[in-house]
């Protein structure tokens, strides 16, 4: 895992270079170890560069919400709907 500098990447050209790769984020407000802004931020910069590119953001869960992402959402089929 890297660590969390506090900042996302602010050359959008950095956003357009992933822009053709389909993302799908997942983030919890009440994540005490990165701010939910953070996501915030990248979301709405990978939608300005023109990503396929899903957000899912809840209100609880914390910094671990990963284990609730792969049990409550269709990631499977979404990844799968996914070609080159």
């Amino acid at each position: 895992m890297g660590e969390y500098h506090g900042k996302i990447i602010a050359d959008e050209k950095a956003f357009d270079s992933i822009s053709s790769i389909p993302i799908w984020m997942a983030h919890a407000s009440d994540d005490k170890v990165v701010p939910v802004k953070s996501d915030d931020q990248f979301y709405n910069a990978l939608k300005k560069a023109g990503s396929d590119v899903i957000y899912t953001r809840w209100n609880q869960y914390g910094h671990g919400m990963c284990g609730h992402f792969y049990r409550k959402e269709k990631w499977l089929n979404w990844l799968l709907s996914k070609s080159k």
